[in-house]
């Protein structure tokens, strides 16, 4: 069937049932009639991406004075803001100066050696790496969970003489953070490994949730019975890296014997220019699926926006009450960026079924075609098929 062909269906994007009647043509033959007919159908299909984010909280209190050999209680704990397991690294510099900005940034006098601060660190849940000069949390922070502080006061060291030197000055002690995903070995890009830091990680387990279509009839088409549609429920909140897996369920519960085929196409509605090119790029680049049936065979692998150039993918014939279950496949490439985290990709699936009905002869005398049912909307011209022989 030619490419002109497969377009001449009306579709609708759907999270429920919604389908358009195409065609019907006539051919009269030992007192029976013989119906072609092709429909199509619509659902809207969305893979999330995981986002890494965190912040710093038990830092903000004002400043403090410091006088010499006082400590000054100071907590500084790492909260996870986002959707994915994490790490988490910091950095602590230490600075004095004689003054702030308007910015209230301090104006650092490099003069000064800020090696007379002393940090009281907490060496029991955190790794001080010499070979990087980052202290390492030994444990995995999941979305909304805080660390335990990374030190717990500081103070100011020396003799009097040295510190008359630093009377009416300013210190800063300064703690940068950076996050990095916990599944899929995340830790080595930062080259350390999990077993350094002690951590024994396993990712969270996904609750499989199988979806179903189901064929109807030629007047009802299609039914997307779970999670309102959208077939690919286990594909949220992914990280890079990753697979993941999901079992879609196909059947046919009309009387009578029917072919059913797959496309797909975008199915953005979205102004902002770049955003739809970060999304069209997870699409094409990083994000790609398999698709293969209860025989382990495999009738697609690409990206989840089924190229028009593939054609349709041919899911099989049904008889009636047969059912085919499909498992599909999908990778999220590890060198996707942070400019991927947080999106959300719609793909519009287009299911097409076809087939031959047998119309009783009472309801055929006449040779000009009649309609079953009414488009929703007005539709192009619909292609005659062959007559059955």
């Amino acid at each position: 069937m030619n490419q002109k062909k497969k377009r001449h269906i009306k579709r609708h994007t759907i999270y429920a049932v919604l389908c358009v009647f195409v065609s019907l043509i006539f051919f009269a033959s030992t007192g029976m009639t013989y119906a072609s007919w092709r429909i199509g159908s619509s659902t809207v299909n969305s893979v999330s991406v995981g986002t890494v984010r965190g912040k710093i909280v038990g830092y903000d209190d004002p400043e403090q004075i410091l006088s010499l050999d006082r400590s000054v209680e100071k907590e500084a704990c790492i909260q996870n803001t986002g959707t994915l397991d994490a790490c988490v690294r910091t950095k602590v510099e230490k600075s004095w100066g004689p003054s702030r900005d308007a910015d209230g940034k301090l104006i650092v006098d490099k003069s000064l050696s800020a090696d007379n601060i002393i940090i009281d660190y907490n060496a029991d849940d955190w790794y001080y790496n010499e070979r990087d000069g980052y202290y390492y949390y030994k444990g995995v922070i999941t979305p909304d969970e805080v660390t335990s502080t990374l030190f717990r006061s500081f103070r100011v060291e020396g003799s009097s003489s040295e510190y008359r030197r630093y009377s009416d000055m300013k210190a800063d002690v300064t703690v940068k953070m950076e996050m990095i995903q916990a599944a899929e070995d995340g830790l080595s890009f930062w080259g350390i490994s999990s077993s350094e830091l002690g951590i024994e990680y396993l990712p969270p387990e996904i609750e499989s949730l199988k979806t179903s279509v189901e064929f109807v009839s030629p007047e009802r088409g299609f039914v997307y019975k779970e999670n309102k549609g959208d077939l690919f429920a286990d594909f949220k909140n992914i990280a890079p890296g990753s697979s993941r897996s999901q079992q879609l369920g196909l059947s046919n519960n009309w009387d009578n014997d029917v072919k059913i085929s797959l496309y797909a196409e975008a199915a953005e509605e979205i102004d902002d220019a770049e955003t739809l090119e970060s999304i069209s790029k997870l699409l094409k680049e990083y994000l790609s699926i398999t698709v293969t049936n209860s025989k382990s065979e495999i009738l697609y692998t690409g990206s989840p926006q089924i190229d028009e150039s593939y054609g349709e993918i041919l899911l099989g014939d049904y008889s009636p009450g047969e059912e085919e279950t499909f498992n599909i496949n999908l990778y999220f490439d590890e060198n996707a960026g942070n400019r991927m985290a947080g999106l959300m990709a719609n793909v519009r699936w287009i299911f097409v079924a076809e087939g031959d009905s047998v119309i009783p002869p009472e309801s055929s005398e006449e040779s000009e075609p009649s309609e079953v049912s009414e488009p929703s909307e007005p539709s192009e011209p619909s292609e005659v098929s062959e007559p059955s022989e």
